[in-house]
């Protein structure tokens, strides 16, 4: 099926594809090539999606544009470690050939390949053994594609700072040898956890950013959504909790149009217009805390968002059904903890 990019105008959509396709061109790579190259695979991407700057206005986007970008990536990642090797005599042409060739020869990829990959870059990103913080900015620069300024934004951090951290946090998985891979089922628990840390981290980030543009806000909140959609969608991770926390973001932010006046200052939820609250978004994430509640084992994420779905599901602000809310905030206590 075509890629929704393939159907719009370029001009407009080159910011999107960029934040849509960096991430996962940088996992396709390093998956094929190791962390090793991780540096290689950024130089790669950002070749790729320049190509892409400059040839899609003229041509068009392609029908699979997700694997027009991997496999120009791919080349470029070849092209320079066949120079290298030929530069630094450590393989033999055909050894490198042997291990290079079946990257070379691939024409398409998958969304099940893509969807594996980024979410081993999210596990890889988000390992327990960084600062929650650096996790999420790891995950914002290298999953996202975010630049150094929006990331630096909400942290109230300068760029060169912004940049020190991301280096900190990659030298750190560097020297400890963090597989790129999913988790085991003994270390799911662990690391899943870690990337819903994050997450959520994100989006609290941009549905609490007052100072920013609306932009940012919509694009960070989003941003986390996608992930949490991800996680879903993946049979190691379709676990009650992560329904929960997406069931969470998606009421919570069916309400971010309707937060802020024309000056920019927050409208109490007793003031919001309800009538421009985002039904389609309360539907999916109703749909999401139905799937949540699968499980025996409740966590702070389903207390939040089925809170979240008393306000979504009011008349008015009057008739939430507050006993029901204040009976969600009481049980905080007896739900089990370690997911937020």
């Amino acid at each position: 099926m075509p890629h929704p990019l393939s159907n719009k105008p370029i001009r407009g959509s080159m910011d999107e594809l960029y934040r849509q396709s960096y991430g996962r061109i940088i996992a396709a790579l390093v998956s094929r090539f190791g962390v090793e190259n991780f540096e290689l695979a950024e130089d790669s991407a950002q070749e790729a999606l320049a190509k892409a700057a400059i040839r899609w206005p003229v041509s068009g986007v392609p029908d699979e544009p997700a694997s027009w970008l991997i496999v120009a990536a791919r080349n470029h990642a070849i092209d320079v470690l066949r120079r290298n090797s030929r530069w630094n005599g450590d393989l033999t042409a055909a050894e490198l050939d042997r291990r290079l060739d079946p990257v070379a020869a691939a024409e398409s990829v998958f969304e099940a390949e893509l969807s594996d990959d980024e979410l081993k870059m999210m596990f890889y990103c988000c390992d327990p053994a960084l600062a929650p913080a650096a996790r999420v900015i790891l995950t914002l620069d290298v999953v996202c594609g975010f630049q150094a300024d929006a990331i630096a934004r909400p942290f109230f951090l300068q760029k060169d700072a912004v940049y020190q951290r991301i280096r900190r946090a990659k030298e750190m998985l560097r020297k400890s040898l963090a597989p790129f891979a999913l988790p085991r089922p003994v270390e799911l628990p662990g690391r899943l956890n870690s990337v819903l840390d994050a997450i959520y981290l994100m989006f609290n980030e941009g549905y609490s950013c007052r100072n920013e543009s609306s932009f940012f806000q919509v694009e960070l909140t989003d941003e986390a959504i996608r992930l949490a959609g991800l996680l879903c969608r993946h049979s190691i991770s379709n676990q009650p909790h992560v329904y929960a926390l997406h069931a969470l973001m998606l009421l919570q932010s069916s309400r971010l149009g309707a937060r802020m006046n024309e000056d920019e200052v927050l409208i109490p939820l007793s003031r919001q217009d309800r009538k421009t609250w985002d039904r389609d978004r309360i539907a999916s994430g109703l749909a999401a805390l139905e799937r949540a509640s699968s499980g025996t084992v409740a966590s702070q994420y389903h207390v939040f968002a089925g809170i979240a779905a008393c306000h979504a599901v009011a008349e008015s602000y009057e008739r939430t059904d507050w006993d029901r809310i204040i009976a969600l905030y009481n049980g905080l206590t007896e739900v089990k903890e370690g997911f937020v």
